[in-house]
């Protein structure tokens, strides 16, 4: 019952990517924080909204997007972590889920498996300072964007 991760490239530079990524998360709701040493955006607290994660890295090219949710013992003891695959809290993955997909058809992502040489993730630092900022959808199009990508981009 680990996290979810999944390799991905995908057309757009890696500050689009990262502008992207950090307006789609604020969009729905979550907000960057740090966990045990990690830069991840998190959403929701308790039993009835089982608090979700994501995190974005850049392998120089090649992105890693893992998602999880923490499973509550008690409100606010967490003793483990899931992915987004599996029956056992089955709406709040389907939440999760959904937020994975809507960030891979934004992207453009390309899933592949991992690279070969597993080169150590480079996180992104700073991604509130794009939060800030307006997105605006590259030039270059090869899918439609999901349409609250596209709602949010325009305002």
């Amino acid at each position: 019952m680990g996290r979810y991760v999944q390799y991905f490239t995908t057309p757009f530079t890696q500050q689009q990517v990262a502008e992207g990524f950090s307006h789609f998360m604020t969009s729905e709701g979550f907000t960057l924080t740090n966990v045990k040493g990690e830069q991840v955006w998190k959403k929701g607290m308790g039993l009835l909204t089982a608090p979700q994660y994501l995190k974005l890295s850049d392998l120089g090219g090649t992105y890693v997007l893992e998602a999880w949710i923490k499973f509550a013992l008690l409100p606010g003891v967490y003793v483990g972590e899931m992915g987004i695959n599996g029956a056992f809290g089955a709406i709040p993955k389907k939440l999760l889920k959904d937020r994975v997909n809507s960030v891979f058809q934004g992207l453009q992502a390309q899933l592949i498996s991992a690279p070969a040489n597993n080169a150590p993730a480079q996180q992104y630092q700073q991604p509130q300072q794009y939060a800030q900022q307006q997105y605006t959808q590259p030039q270059q199009q090869q899918y439609a964007q999901p349409q609250d990508m596209q709602n949010n981009g325009s305002n």
